[in-house]
């Protein structure tokens, strides 16, 4: 005869429920692969939706009856205020003393026993808006590119117009940095004109501000430059021609060349140094990207430190339970296979 006995055990046991394993999943990546996770689910899941970071769309999203109710309020509150203001205003509809004449004409009028001078408050108003004397140039907060400014140049120092239009071209050609990249024989065969055209209209654009733009290489820049400040004389141009000697140190060889001395190769040296090697560099305005931390850590009062993740940068998804309740109310008339696709929907 076998004896039926009631035991109580107790044991632990860890329970991956699908709430735990999308935690897990989710600690594991970064505040760009969240964002990115959460932006995929709002597009699949038609019960979620995308919050600007307002406890309002909160409020709404779990309770938008009473928002509602509250809503409605605030607007008769706001109503009965100004119509019993207007009605205990003496007179009327108008509760000032002012017509439409008396504000054009810069006289003063009497308000509640105040002369108010409409005229001397224009006339500041007026001279408040005058002050800026700056020219409408000034004014103007985008920043001119390259081409523009070198676009601006042509009609001024270049009178004929197919050579206007070749330095139209030719302006096109620059990279950002000022260079261009081109040959002049590549350049005639596109607008179908003789090379030393081509040649003569370089030569003009590349007197243009800033100097040392339109230039094939850097010594082309730097002699650009050079010759623009009245620098390029025959000791600057055999330095410009083994400018890979000066990379090499071999400074005694290049005194020779120059026919200089060491401290002149050492003037010529700081004189190549300040010319701008990229002169199309400052016409770039690039903005400065801020970096959002995905961790915070603080220092607290009892000199423990608190580390918390930033969530300002994460987009905030909100359940739509108005929606919910709307598609649920009608499952009757959905077939099993759009119940279930509710369920899980609202599940995840």
């Amino acid at each position: 005869m076998v004896d039926q006995k009631l035991n109580l055990n107790q044991s632990q046991s860890l329970v991956m429920t699908p709430q735990l394993q999308q935690a897990i999943k989710l600690l594991q990546v970064s505040n760009m692969e969240l964002a990115e996770f959460l932006e995929s689910e709002i597009e699949q899941n038609p019960l979620l939706e995308k919050g600007e970071g307002d406890s309002s769309l909160v409020e709404e999203a779990a309770a938008p009856d009473q928002t509602d109710q509250d809503h409605d309020y605030t607007e008769n509150t706001d109503s009965y205020e100004h119509l019993e203001q207007s009605e205990n205003m003496p007179n009327g509809d108008q509760p000032l003393d002012v017509t439409e004449e008396d504000y054009y004409s810069g006289d003063s009028v009497n308000i509640d026993g105040n002369a108010v001078d409409w005229g001397a408050s224009t006339s500041s108003s007026s001279r408040a808006f005058d002050e800026d004397t700056r020219a409408f140039d000034e004014n103007l907060t985008e920043d001119i590119s390259l081409r523009d400014h070198l676009s601006q140049q042509i009609g001024v120092e270049i009178k004929d117009q197919a050579d206007q239009f070749i330095a139209a071209f030719l302006v096109d050609c620059l990279d950002e940095t000022g260079y261009m990249r081109e040959e002049t024989t590549q350049i005639a065969v596109q607008l179908n004109c003789p090379v030393d055209k081509v040649d003569a209209v370089l030569g003009a654009v590349q007197q243009f501000d800033p100097a040392g733009c339109f230039a094939r290489d850097l010594k082309e820049c730097l002699a650009l430059q050079l010759k623009d400040q009245n620098r390029l004389d025959p000791a600057m141009e055999a330095l410009l021609e083994n400018l890979e000697m000066l990379a090499s140190g071999k400074i005694p060889e290049l005194c020779k060349l120059c026919g200089v001395d060491m401290q002149d190769l050492a003037d010529m040296i700081a004189e190549i140094k300040a010319l701008n090697p990229k002169p199309g560099d400052k016409f770039r305005s690039e903005q400065t990207e801020t970096l959002i931390p995905d961790v915070i850590v603080k220092l607290r009062s009892d000199e423990t430190w608190h580390v918390e993740l930033n969530t300002n940068n994460l987009p905030k998804v909100l359940v739509n339970n108005r929606y919910y309740a709307q598609v649920k109310g009608q499952t009757k008339k959905m077939s099993s296979q759009d119940q279930k696709y509710l369920g899980e929907c609202y599940q995840n």
